[in-house]
């Protein structure tokens, strides 16, 4: 799940003489920004509004935005918003691309590593599979399951079909990683046969969705 949406960050100002508070009569006022922008896992992305604002620091008396008079609006928000205030709040973003561009290499990298695996297929290679593709009359809500190659003699390749069904990819990969799939009566008996030629095409198809090798 990708967590996004809008947050603000306050920027403080400086104080700014020859400017009484409507309220008391207090000088100088208090300047700050509110800084709003759109982020992604909580790293700001882009910014998408600037505020300006004055506080009293003797009655706290606070206007923002457009309740700051127009001819000092504009030099608060060039003295507020520079570049060196501004800039080290979007350094995540440039972490956030180097992480993108990480995940989409290694996607890359593991598919090169599965075909390479589906072309050579190897005893006691684990296949995930969605079995609503694979198989007839296979329960929807958990359409994946797991097969396992059990002998390969010339250009054919005999699996073994797991007796469990999961809901997502991610409880197969699970199964896998934690053992599971070497317990006894994990997989059924009866085996299938396979085109070894045919794997690389269900692998593009989605009946194979991924495979494992230990």
């Amino acid at each position: 799940m990708i967590v996004f949406g809008t947050r603000g960050k306050i920027v403080a100002g400086t104080q700014k003489q020859g400017i009484a508070c409507s309220s008391c009569g207090n000088q100088p006022q208090n300047t700050f920004g509110v800084l709003r922008y759109f982020h992604i896992f909580w790293i700001p992305v882009f910014p998408t509004k600037k505020e300006v604002g004055l506080e009293c620091p003797h009655c706290k008396q606070t206007l923002m935005g457009k309740e700051v008079p127009d001819r000092l609006r504009q030099d608060i928000k060039e003295s507020i918003f520079t570049k060196g205030k501004v800039l080290p709040m979007f350094a995540g973003l440039f972490l956030l691309a180097i992480l993108f561009g990480f995940v989409g290499y290694t996607g890359m990298e593991q598919s090169k590593k599965e075909a390479a695996f589906l072309a050579n297929p190897a005893v006691n290679d684990y296949y995930i599979v969605r079995l609503t593709k694979l198989f007839e009359g296979q329960d929807t809500k958990h359409p994946y399951g797991i097969l396992r190659v059990k002998s390969i003699s010339g250009g054919s390749v005999e699996l073994i079909v797991g007796n469990y069904a999961y809901s997502s990819t991610t409880g197969a990969r699970k199964a896998i990683s934690k053992g599971e799939t070497g317990k006894a009566g994990y997989f059924g008996a009866e085996p299938i046969s396979l085109n070894a030629a045919n794997l690389p095409g269900l692998k593009g198809d989605g009946v194979i969705k991924s495979v494992k090798r230990h």
